[in-house]
């Protein structure tokens, strides 16, 4: 693939790649911003109708507990014989009801609290643009209405308050004798629709004397909301959880219809509501939950609602489609501005790159001419007088072809040098070849003549080794002789010495002879056997004495003789020892003399080795000078392929 292909291709998938993922998470941080401004904006909106709905709730029960306040403080005034009359009470109700946003409201006594009425129920409507006194209630027991039990049961301790401070009524219409809801005009539908707020009415003793109404009708709605249109078909609804019924929506013919079943047993016009059971429970706080991905008529949209203090649902559907037309045209809008700025970068990057692609294609030409051997041709001077990387390449380029040139030019005189040279290494390879063939031959001579030499070294060193151990042994024997001498003396002095004792003995025993003798001459005639016997004792004392003399006398002939003995082995014993140090200095030189020969043999054995390995290296340095010449005359072929002139 070409350069310029690979750029084209390279800056393509980078502007695909970096735009696609620019324009994907732009819009993904667009979109969210978008929805979530759309989705605060709604909010805010749901609230601040919320909200107005609030206020007209809120002055309703507020006006109903000052209504019960109103209310306990006339029936105290009432029963005092010096208070105030029932027309003062009237006025009083009437006043506080003058600019109040209600249909109605009144003061419901039990029935006998009030003197002089069993029934009294001062009521104010308003009619024809401002509040008018309505005796309806005056002499009607309303106490056993269920709207009046409901709030506060017959059976009810007057004595105990109710569980809840005040009471809201469920949404109920109030229409004219025979008249139905389809009678009213669509638009006046929610004027019908009534919520009383009842508080009860107490005396300075916190006793129950009757209840305080505050009537408020939902017509308001119609001017509250009248203007409600958030995208051409999003729909609003008001509605009731606890009736299941819809309290407003701009389809007015659907107002106060139920929007889901109500029982078997109801026959009521139900208009459904298929979603409604998506919904969350939401809390009368003011907060605004959202339902998304509903599908509302086919459409998918979002629903937001939100409770009321009565907790009655505002309820805003709203077509994702149309919500989200403007972000889709803004987002669209950055599409289009996105690939413009793409095209206008491509461009720019296109004139960019031929700017690099050219000059570094003809530097590809130049350098496509080297490879070619031609060293002579030059680089273009315009790419040459560039400043940046490009002119660097350029300049470089053409620094390498010149020092290329020369280095050719040198190479080839050095290729011419170096056969030569070779040749005549190779003449002098083969004369050292000859010469240490030569010297290999006297080397083995003259190694054979030191192996013999050794042989018979080997041999005298043996000879005088087996001499050394002989006179070793004939001193060893000499000094025993020696001793033995000796210890025959020392013998010959301890028989001399048990000699004198028996030459002793027969002294004594001749002495006893005679004295035996002497005794037997003096027994005379009976000693004459015993004298006998004294006298063959004395001849026998007289023989063991002499032999004992010439014991002595060989014996000291003995210790004579072999006194001389001993001194003759002294002397011959240093001399032997003499010897035998002679003879083991002998075979400690025979065995130097013979492991210098063995020195000698392994050094001419060495010797041969390198006269040997000079001969074979010798025959390499031939081959190799030869093999130099072929690569040198293979590398003036080569320096051939390069031209240094233009070939005319």
């Amino acid at each position: 693939m070409k350069l310029r292909s690979k750029f084209s291709l390279s800056i393509l998938a980078v502007l695909v790649v970096g735009f696609g993922i620019s324009l994907l998470v732009n819009e993904i941080n667009i979109s969210a911003t978008m929805r979530k401004q759309i989705t605060e904006k709604m909010k805010l909106m749901v609230q601040k109708y919320i909200g107005d709905f609030n206020s007209y709730t809120e002055r309703q029960i507020a006006t109903a507990r000052t209504l019960a306040r109103i209310g306990g403080i006339a029936a105290d005034a009432l029963r005092d014989k010096k208070g105030i009359t029932p027309q003062m009470v009237i006025d009083m109700l009437l006043s506080q009801l003058a600019f109040q946003p209600l249909a109605g409201g009144g003061l419901f006594y039990d029935k006998g609290v009030i003197p002089g009425y069993e029934f009294f129920a001062p009521y104010g409507v308003y009619r024809d643009g401002k509040f008018q006194f309505d005796a309806t209630y005056m002499n009607y027991n309303y106490v056993i209405e269920d709207w009046y039990t409901a709030a506060l049961p017959l059976n009810h301790d007057r004595q105990k308050p109710l569980p809840k401070e005040y009471i809201v009524t469920e949404p109920y219409l109030y229409l004219l004798q025979g008249q139905k809801l389809e009678d009213i005009p669509p638009d006046k539908r929610t004027s019908t629709i009534y919520i009383t707020v009842d508080c009860p009415i107490m005396d300075n003793t916190n006793r129950i004397l009757g209840l305080a109404t505050a009537d408020l009708t939902l017509g308001f709605l119609e001017e509250l909301l009248k203007d409600v249109k958030i995208t051409e078909n999003s729909e609003l609804f008001v509605l009731d959880p606890v009736t299941s019924r819809y309290l407003y929506a701009q389809n007015r013919d659907s107002i106060f219809k139920p929007y889901r079943k109500l029982g078997p047993q109801n026959s009521e016009e139900v208009v459904v509501l298929p979603w409604i059971d998506q919904l969350q429970k939401v809390s009368p706080d003011g907060s605004v939950l959202i339902a998304e991905h509903i599908r509302v008529n086919g459409n998918a949209s979002t629903i937001y609602y939100g409770a009321t203090n009565l907790g009655y649902l505002f309820t805003f559907v709203v077509p994702d489609r149309e919500a989200f037309r403007e972000m889709h045209g803004a987002l669209m809008q950055f599409r289009l501005a996105t690939i413009m700025v793409s095209m206008v970068i491509l461009l720019v990057l296109l004139v960019l790159m031929n700017s690099i692609t050219v000059p570094i294609i003809s530097i590809m030409g130049q350098a496509h001419t080297v490879a070619e051997g031609k060293l002579w041709n030059r680089i273009d001077e315009k790419n040459a007088k560039r400043t940046d990387e490009i002119g660097d390449l350029a300049r470089s380029l053409q620094g390498m072809t010149e020092q290329l040139s020369q280095m050719v030019a040198k190479v080839r005189d050095a290729s011419y040098q170096i056969v030569t040279a070779s040749q005549e290494m190779s003449l002098s390879a083969q004369n050292l070849s000859a010469g240490a063939s030569e010297q290999a031959s006297v080397g083995e001579e003259v190694a054979s003549s030191v192996e013999e030499m050794t042989s018979s070294i080997t041999m005298t060193a043996e000879n005088a080794r087996q001499t050394e151990k002989i006179a070793r042994t004939a001193a060893e024997g000499a000094l025993q002789s020696k001793e033995t001498v000796q210890n025959a003396i020392e013998v010959m002095h301890q028989i001399a010495e048990k000699i004198v004792v028996i030459e002793e003995i027969a002294r004594q025993t001749d002495l006893l002879a005679l004295n035996a003798a002497i005794e037997a001459a003096r027994a005379g005639e009976h000693g004459k056997g015993f004298a006998v016997v004294s006298q063959e004792v004395r001849k026998l004392a007289e023989r063991s004495k002499n032999a004992a003399k010439e014991i002595i006398a060989l014996s000291q002939k003995t210790v004579s003789v072999s006194s001389e003995t001993g001194k003759i082995l002294e002397t011959l014993v240093p001399d032997i020892q003499k010897t035998a140090a002679l003879v083991q200095e002998i075979s400690t030189a025979a065995a130097e003399q013979s492991a210098g020969i063995g020195q000698i043999n392994l050094a001419m054995s060495q010797l041969d080795q390198v006269i040997q390995q000079n001969a074979a290296l010798s025959e390499e340095i031939a081959s190799t000078a030869e093999g130099l010449a072929d690569m040198a005359r293979e590398l003036q072929r080569m320096m051939d392929f390069f031209q240094l002139k233009a070939s005319s």
